[in-house]
């Protein structure tokens, strides 16, 4: 979907938290030498954040609603994943 995933301006020192509680599944060093990170929130529903200069969780970690991810690199990535595939965040979740 076109409207699928969200790129938000931010600072350097921005930290990025998470949507919504879940458990990170994978935090990946991206090409650019930006940081990736995946988080499960049960019920076929995942968050990508990605373009973060550093990562502040682990695999296995449990994550809480607003908790921090890591640090931004002036934008973070952001998209939803409902059983694989790409929704708009704002039709399923709290976000403006």
């Amino acid at each position: 979907a076109a409207d699928a995933a969200r790129t938000v301006k931010g600072r350097v020192t921005d930290e990025n938290g998470a949507a919504a509680d879940g458990t990170v599944t994978a935090v990946s060093e991206l090409s650019g030498g930006s940081t990736g990170v995946l988080i499960d929130h049960g019920e076929g529903m995942e968050t990508v954040y990605a373009y973060l200069s550093s990562a502040s969780v682990q695999p296995g970690d449990a994550v809480s609603r607003g908790q921090a991810l890591g640090q931004s690199a002036a934008q973070l990535y952001f998209e939803l994943r409902q059983s694989e595939a790409a929704v708009d965040p704002t039709e399923r979740m709290d976000l403006q």
